[in-house]
């Protein structure tokens, strides 16, 4: 499975696997800082569901493809 890198948003520099979901439970469920970063990406981008927004911040989140290294 391929590896990514994050380059952008909140959890830049971190290694996922490819399909890694960060923010994979209900707005509700996020921690304080989270929930403030998304109401911040809803208000500049005019949305109005936090599922919604909650979803498109994430996506908004640019990475890079890696080479997997042998071990």
């Amino acid at each position: 499975m391929a590896k990514y890198e994050m380059i952008t948003g909140p959890f830049e520099g971190m290694i996922v696997e490819e399909g890694h979901q960060f923010l994979d439970v209900s707005f509700s469920e996020l921690d304080d800082d989270m929930q403030c970063r998304v109401r911040i990406y809803a208000e500049d981008h005019n949305i109005s569901n936090m599922e919604d927004a909650k979803e498109r911040y994430e996506l908004s989140w640019e990475s890079r493809e890696i080479e997997e290294v042998a071990a």
